[in-house]
């Protein structure tokens, strides 16, 4: 019986391994999943077996010996199985080792077992054309799948093709693995859980099922760079091209984007890291439109890490400096035609009645006016608190109070932070040469400042870093606390940090003269478009003074769903016959709550360089100078850079049981005669 179990245990692993090279060789990556149930079946059954059968033996007798070698010979298979599951999980922890085929072998045999898992959780199946979606019941399936299916055709467009395999939508994580492809696997959002369009997909959805799509053309020695991996999934998840060559430049700005050189180097190429999706989508984008589907899909499939300028060379007949240097010459001439919000409105579908004409001209008056309030917060002192209180019930309430010196390259700011709970401050400082961002806390005692900026950045990534928080921290709670009324500039910015659809319309346009103040003021009216359902449904009224550069007037917030109705009133001083924003109130009846910005003082000009000097700025913050915590440095290497040593316990465990079998063979021999 123990040679038995030994037999079916090492018949099921080397028949699953042998199983596992001929599909990936193939590039079958799906196959029936009564082949490698079975296989995971009698492999455990027969290691089951084997253990208990020997535990007996050697307890009970007789044979002992041959007892033991059957249960090490036969548990070498098993050492041999968790080596090749550690070593192909290392490539998913350290970024420098690449997944290759201890990964790949691993997929078309891992596909049957998520899909068990899902057939219990998602057992709703609902097949399309293209898409089979399985998650929890739901009443609109058909039209999410339908919906889905015109998304793989606009996919395929780009990519010059007609046709895709089966693809596999799992609504939510199955085993753990959630957002995320593997082959013709999609791991999209939960439902309901992420904003969605009106065709009811959310972006997550899109991003995965790209990714499905353009894997149908693998061969078994595919393997791009997470750069086009990932830049090809952000480009068509319906987000505007324009929207993602403006996310690659302000990285740019911020001296956080990266060379091509480096994004292909062994310490970036599998790593999905932020800037293969915003660099990547863009630079998708231009190969795709300047190159075509063609040559990008031959670059893409045959592409290698160690041969990738020259792969580079042979499908688009450019080297890496040079597809860098183009590739952000049409980033910044993207940019240069306007801000994302310019062209989020200019897009937005117009509702019956509304004047296209009237609708592009309020546009181009918005943001040239626009453009004059936000210039002059290159150049501001400027001192503003945000409150929200509970009315009645100070145990509610949040302050917020920062002071920002702005004067072109240099900036610095300063927040007070409280809440019943807590009290702490922050400040910053962005200079060239010297930035620093310091923090404490305030109770339940005072903390002495603690440096937060990181120590191994350089100078010019250090200030890039500062300045970014500066001008994100000055940002805060509304646009309107630091250009003035520009509101639409950050909408669509504003709804997606709130995790909202920004799926709208141009619901209403008026132009009125109100007699009182004699102002022109114009009312415009955004809403989600009829498609979209539930809690994503929202409506926004504003009203712009259009004789006093357009700035915001008030805004009418409501949500169908669940009831929430806002209405934000603006107040404004004109020390230089120009409006700056002194005071937004939002009651929330509702909630029984205010929300309050006051601006405090606001003087524009330039500011004396030494006021951004190091020493000035330590010496604002009090007596005690800050420190800074030690640095981490993360280990070089992780645990699972010892999967050999498991191999190696295999073979013992194989040397050790072939040993004793041989010895207790010679000692029967010995015997019988």
């Amino acid at each position: 019986m123990l040679a038995r179990c030994v037999l079916t245990v090492w018949g099921a692993w080397i028949g699953g391994l042998s199983l596992a090279v001929v599909l990936t060789a193939s590039a079958i990556w799906s196959t029936s999943p009564i082949i490698p149930l079975g296989l995971a079946a009698l492999m455990i059954a027969g290691g089951l077996g084997l253990i208990v059968g020997a535990a007996v033996r050697v307890i009970r007798g007789p044979r002992r010996v041959r007892a033991v070698a059957a249960l090490l010979v036969g548990t070498a298979p098993f050492w041999f199985l968790a080596g090749h599951i550690l070593m192909a999980a290392r490539s998913a922890i350290d970024r420098r080792v690449p997944p290759g085929w201890p990964t790949k072998l691993f997929l078309p045999l891992g596909r049957p077992f998520v899909d068990l898992e899902a057939r219990w959780f998602y057992p709703q199946r609902t097949r399309g054309q293209w898409v089979t979606m399985a998650g929890p019941p739901t009443a609109d399936a058909r039209a999410q799948v339908v919906a889905m299916d015109r998304h793989v055709e606009a996919v395929l467009a780009r990519l010059g093709q007609s046709g895709t395999w089966p693809i596999l939508w799992y609504r939510g994580p199955v085993l753990g693995i959630g957002r995320c492809a593997i082959y013709d696997m999609a791991f999209g959002s939960p439902l309901g859980r992420e904003p969605q369009g009106a065709d009811g997909l959310s972006e997550t959805d899109r991003h995965e099922v790209a990714h499905c799509v353009i894997t149908r053309n693998y061969t078994a020695w595919s393997d791009p760079p997470r750069l086009l991996m990932e830049g090809w999934a952000q480009a068509n998840q319906g987000t505007s091209a324009e929207e993602l060559a403006c996310t690659a430049w302000e990285d740019r700005q911020k001296g956080e984007s990266l060379s091509l050189r480096k994004l292909v180097a062994p310490d970036w190429y599998w790593y999905s890291g932020l800037s293969t999706y915003n660099q990547g989508a863009p630079l998708v984008n231009y190969v795709l439109r300047v190159y075509g589907p063609e040559r990008f899909l031959k670059l893409y499939i045959n592409c290698q890490q160690a041969t990738f300028e020259s792969d580079l060379r042979e499908c688009l007949g450019i080297g890496f400096d040079e597809l860098d240097a183009a590739y952000w010459a049409d980033v910044e001439r993207i940019v240069q035609s306007g801000p994302p919000a310019r062209h989020w409105l200019k897009g937005l579908p117009l509702a019956p009645g509304i004047d296209p004409a009237a609708w592009q001209t309020f546009l181009a008056d918005y943001f040239a006016a626009a453009a004059q309030l936000v210039a002059r917060y290159d150049h501001v002192r400027m001192t503003s608190v945000y409150r929200n209180i509970k009315n009645g019930d100070d145990r509610e309430k949040m302050l917020e109070k920062r002071t920002m010196l702005r004067s072109g390259r240099f900036a610095r700011v300063r927040t007070w932070f409280e809440t019943p709970f807590v009290t702490s401050e922050t400040a910053i400082l962005a200079h060239p040469d010297h930035s620093l961002r310091v923090f404490r806390e305030l109770t339940p005692e005072v903390v002495p400042w603690t440096i937060r900026t990181d120590a191994r950045a350089t100078p010019l990534a250090a200030y890039q870093q500062a300045m970014d928080r500066v001008e994100s921290s000055s940002n805060y709670k509304h646009f309107a606390a630091t250009h003035g009324g520009a509101i639409l500039l950050e909408y669509p910015g504003i709804l997606r940090n709130a995790r909202q659809s920004t799926e709208y319309e141009v619901a209403g346009l008026d132009t009125t003269i109100k007699a009182v103040e004699g102002h022109r003021l114009v009312t415009l009216r955004l809403r989600t478009v009829p498609g979209i359902k539930g809690r994503d449904r929202e409506e926004s009224t504003f009203v712009f003074d259009a004789d006093d550069l357009f700035v915001v007037r008030s805004e009418h917030y409501e949500n169908p769903h669940s009831g929430f109705i806002s209405d934000c009133r603006f107040e404004y001083d004109h020390p230089d016959g120009r409006p700056v924003l002194r005071s937004s109130v939002i009651p929330v009846s509702s909630q029984h709550r205010t929300i309050r910005l006051d601006v405090e003082e606001c003087r524009f000009g330039p500011i004396p360089e030494s006021e951004f000097a190091l020493e000035p700025f330590l010496a604002s913050l009090g007596p005690g100078r800050p420190v800074r915590p030690p640095a981490f440095d993360p280990p070089a290497s992780t645990g699972l850079d010892w999967y050999w040593l498991v191999f190696v316990g295999g073979g013992i465990s194989l040397a050790a049981g072939s040993g004793l079998a041989l010895v207790g063979r010679d000692r029967r021999t010995v015997l019988a005669n």
